[in-house]
């Protein structure tokens, strides 16, 4: 179904997005989407870029809320907060985007080193950094790079991600969450700010703290959703491209329950995602 609101896209400023703000607004006008907000991992830049792109350009036709995704944990689980109506200039915001790229630097390279203990395979570093556009070698660059070079068509481990597997849907971002994410094979744990320290930063900026698409990091745990909210969280992403019909349900049902905000947001990043469109669940 197809929605004139889309709460959670991304652009060319996180690592794993590669359509420049600009053109996010333009696809986003063309599909009719007339509320938008660009969450960015870990960075206002991409708000902050489209928001100027909109104010120059004159454009009436679509409402931009300034919006960030963060990572953090609680305990030992990590998180994604969306912080939405901000103040994108807050110095802290530049802060904490220059302390995640950093440490996301270093683990990258750990990363790297599992993955190709894992798969018996020697990933081009040259080739790693074109595809990564000067940005971090994300697990999603690095699946990029197994699944389109030839060299690595026989691995068997690949073939869920190829064209007709049980993962092609979305092969980049699938292979991440299987092989790089928290707790997989080539999973390296970074010293991420805490949950209070994410809710405190965009309270502090004039904004709302919402815990994004929850099935995809708490799977229904209703004792650690219950934990997250009564940390200061305002929203839940009920609505999203992570989430089944019956997911959607539990965590609307949730938020009525919590009485805070129900948020919907696609979590578009283009390539990385191809199979989501923006204004789609």
């Amino acid at each position: 179904m197809k929605h004139e609101m889309d709460l959670h896209v991304h652009t060319n400023a996180s690592d794993d997005g590669d359509i420049a703000p600009e053109v996010i607004i333009e696809m986003a006008r063309e599909a009719e989407i007339t509320v938008l907000a660009i969450a960015d991992h870990n960075t206002c830049v991409g708000s902050i870029k489209a928001q100027k792109y909109i104010a120059e350009n004159g454009i009436e036709d679509i409402k931009l809320i300034p919006a960030i995704e963060m990572d953090c944990c609680y305990g030992d689980v990590n998180l994604h907060i969306l912080g939405y109506g901000i103040d994108t200039d807050m110095a802290e915001f530049a802060e904490f985007s220059h302390y995640m790229e950093s440490i996301e630097r270093v683990a990258s390279v750990e990363m790297q080193s599992k993955l190709e203990a894992a798969l018996g395979v020697k990933l081009d570093k040259k080739e790693l950094e074109k595809l990564a556009a000067g940005k971090t070698i994300t697990g999603e660059v690095m699946g990029e790079a197994l699944l389109e070079n030839e060299r690595y068509n026989d691995i068997e481990e690949l073939k869920p991600y190829r064209k007709g597997g049980s993962r092609a849907d979305n092969p980049y971002v699938n292979f991440y969450w299987d092989y790089c994410a928290q707790g997989k094979v080539a999973g390296v744990p970074v010293e991420m700010i805490s949950l209070d320290e994410a809710i405190a930063m965009i309270n502090q900026a004039g904004g709302m703290a919402v815990l994004a698409h929850p099935g995809n990091n708490i799977h229904e745990d209703e004792k650690l959703l219950q934990a997250i909210i009564d940390k200061g969280v305002g929203g839940i992403e009920a609505i999203s491209s992570y989430h089944n019909h019956e997911q959607m349900e539990f965590y609307i049902g949730k938020a009525l329950e919590f009485n805070v905000m129900i948020t919907c947001g696609t979590d578009f990043h283009g390539k990385t995602k191809p199979s989501i469109k923006m204004g789609e669940f």
